[in-house]
This record gives structure tokens, sequence and C-alpha cells, in this order.
């Protein structure tokens, strides 16, 4: 959330607001936990690529929308959610919040989805969250803590499949690690995303909120982007800047972007990024 960017004179206003989450009302689970369509599952295998399937991502072109919602604390955000998602084949949320009103909405859209358990708000799940009118295979999750909020980021890993296409694409949900004074944290979160790509060589998306809210930060994702031959789609639009610095990003690889926009919201600190892809014939 962008308002907690303002922590550079910092750790001792993060040690207060972490006093306040952990105040009773937010719990952490020992282990990581997904789940997948409300049921909870295991925590994960890779998908092996074999006999190009006839259902999946339409390789001609599909969409992906990736917005920090900001766990829905203000109004609108329903409204913005259902606009984006009646455009989108992918949904990468972040700050996602399972209460039972967005739990009814995704059981009314008939997505199949699964969320990453960071830590619990006043019972209820918060984390990434994917949705996608396609099936996910194999869903893992990724955790690191904030070294100050002592408070869970997450990433989820997700796989589609390609209609007609041999290699699954990988789909990496992120959302940064924040209040730490360098960028050693962050960078170990994005050490373990690493260690997902190399073992992957179809296409793939990374996106979300990463917190790159200076160049340090940003050094760190443009090092893994250049090692993993991924692109980053440029928007015409007003993404959310904080300290000069983009805070959300798309990454590719083996994929053409065809179109891009940026949606101006006010049910979120965050605006939402849409990309339409198809998938690059020469990979």
């Amino acid at each position: 959330m962008v308002i907690c960017k303002q922590c550079i004179s910092g750790t001792i206003a993060a040690a207060l607001f972490a006093v306040v989450l952990t105040s009773g009302c937010t719990t952490v689970p020992g282990q990581v936990q997904l789940l997948h369509n409300g049921s909870a599952v295991a925590n994960c295998a890779l998908p092996v690529a074999g006999t190009p399937p006839s259902e999946g991502l339409d390789s001609e072109g599909f969409s992906l929308t990736t917005w920090n919602i900001h766990k829905g604390k203000q109004q609108g955000w329903e409204q913005d959610l259902q606009v984006l998602s009646e455009h989108s084949d992918l949904l990468l949320l972040q700050e996602a919040y399972l209460t039972p009103r967005l739990r009814q909405w995704l059981d009314r859209e008939s997505l199949d989805w699964v969320m990453a358990h960071a830590f619990s708000l006043r019972g209820y799940w918060s984390g990434v969250l994917t949705g996608s009118r396609a099936a996910q295979l194999n869903p893992c999750m990724q955790r690191i803590t904030e070294p100050y909020l002592r408070l869970p980021k997450t990433a989820l890993i997700s796989y589609f499949a390609i209609q007609g296409y041999a290699q699954p694409l990988l789909v990496v949900n992120v959302h940064g690690v924040n209040f730490t004074l360098g960028s050693a944290d962050l960078d170990a979160q994005f050490q373990a995303i690493q260690t997902v790509m190399d073992s992957h060589q179809g296409p793939i998306i990374m996106a979300g909120d990463f917190n790159t809210w200076n160049r340090a930060r940003m050094a760190v994702i443009r090092q893994l982007a250049n090692r993993n031959g991924l692109s980053t789609v440029t928007f015409a639009g007003k993404p959310v800047v904080h300290f000069g610095h983009r805070l959300d990003h798309i990454y590719y690889r083996g994929l053409i972007p065809l179109q891009s926009k940026v949606t101006e919201v006010k049910s979120s600190d965050h605006h939402p990024l849409t990309t339409t892809f198809r998938l690059d014939s020469n990979t």
C-alpha cells in the first residue's frame, strides 16, 4: 500500500505500525498454506511439458490484469474488480483480503482461484490471489517475512496450459517486501523466484506490486529480468509512482504484448495494469 512507502525516516514508524497490526487481531500461519477454490491444497509440484493441449489460454490472445486491491478498504472496489474481470483471462491481486464479500464475488464469477496465505487479519486470510478463466496447474507459494513488521509477503506461482503449445505458461504473482532500509530482503525474495524460473523453459509472466520505490530496488528486478530474458510492459497511462519510481509491473518472456493500459481507480491506492498478450511463435 502506497501510504506505507514513507518509511525511510521510518524504522520507528514501522515498528509502531507493527505493534498495532500484531496486537491480537493478526496471526501468521506456522506453515505455508494455499487455498484452491476454497479448498486447502499442498505446496507444490512442477508440471511437465507434454502433448500440446487442446484447452487452455488462447495462444493468439489472452489478457492479464494485476492490481493491489488494498484489502478492499475503499468503497467501489467490487465494482472496479467486476469491470476488470470482464476483460481479463488472468487476474492477479495483491493485498487480497478473503472476506465473505470477496469470496462470494469469486464464487459468483466462477473463477478458478488460488490464494497464498500471508497472514490472517481478524480471522480472514490476507495475501496474493490469482483468479483465472483457465485452470491453474500445480500452484506454488513462497513466503518471506518483513524484517521490521514481521508480517510475511508472498509470491504465488501458477502454471497455465496454452492451446496447441507443449510448454505451460509460468505466472508469478508477487507482493514485494517493503519495510527495509536496504534491498537485501527484496533480493532474497526474488532469488527464490529465480530458482523457479531456472527450471522453466516456456513463456513467463511476472507481475504484481514489487514495492520498487528506489533505484536499488529496481536494480534487483532488472537483474532478475536480464538473467531470465524478461522484458517489461510499457504503459501510456499513469501507474502509481512513489519517490519517482513505479511500484507495479508486468514482465514477460516468450510472449508479445498487443496492447496495455492503466485503469485509474479511487477504490485502491494502486491503479490496475492490464496487458493483452499472444504467444511468440519464434520461441
